[in-house]
């Protein structure tokens, strides 16, 4: 698997063969938006406790790979601690004072959604699948989101009419405005867009990556 960050806001025929590539391989699709819709007290406690586990689970990883110094990891944070510490006392503390101030964010007030400000979205799309409500989209944390997910046809079409450069936003859906477009194959995600902080990122199985490197459409890949 190649997992890599794209920085280059590519447009032109090059994000067109991007979408196509991307097109090719999914069969599905998302985009979000801030929700301050109602939602019932279970969806609360549950999008909550998704979000607790997601941070715990990102804090195990991280403290993985700073043992085994994926990409230079370890070195990175190392290089932040002052001469009169321990260095793995050092990480400690980081770590800790990370995953505290996450701990932290998951205050959320029910109050906000028992009656909800406007409506969630209309699914009439005919390529319409599922929406889901989310506290962390592929790119982003935050309050609440709703997460719609499309199959891979008509709105997809129409991205590949519409779209101009990597980071537009935001996206004019059934006259909504969404963000965080991102494509996945079943459950693995191929490409997650952040358009304003102007990043993006791929998963790719080795053959896909072959294939991608064959457009030729990116000038720099950064892997993670």
């Amino acid at each position: 698997m190649k997992k890599f960050d794209v920085y280059q806001n590519i447009e032109g025929n090059n994000l067109k063969q991007l979408l196509l590539f991307v097109g090719k391989y999914s069969n599905k699709m998302s985009f979000a938006r801030y929700y301050e819709g109602k939602l019932t007290e279970e969806e609360f406690n549950q999008l909550q406790m998704e979000y607790k586990e997601s941070i715990l689970e990102e804090d195990k990883k991280n403290r993985l790979h700073y043992k085994e110094n994926v990409n230079g990891y370890r070195d990175r944070i190392n290089n932040f601690c002052r001469t009169d510490m321990n260095v793995e006392e050092y990480a400690e503390k980081y770590f800790n004072h990370l995953l505290e101030q996450d701990i932290m964010s998951c205050n959320l007030n029910y109050e906000r959604f028992e009656k909800g400000k406007y409506e969630p979205y209309k699914r009439t799309s005919t390529d319409f699948l599922y929406v889901k409500y989310t506290r962390r989209t592929p790119v982003t944390r935050g309050p609440v989101f709703e997460m719609c997910f499309f199959m891979v046809g008509e709105t997809y079409r129409k991205l590949l009419l519409n779209m101009n450069k990597l980071f537009e936003y935001p996206y004019q859906i059934e006259g909504g405005e969404f963000e965080d477009l991102t494509f996945y194959k079943e459950e693995r995600l191929l490409l997650a867009i952040c358009s304003h902080e102007r990043y993006a990122y791929m998963n790719l199985e080795d053959d896909e990556y072959q294939e991608f490197l064959k457009l030729d459409i990116l000038s720099d890949l950064t892997e993670r």
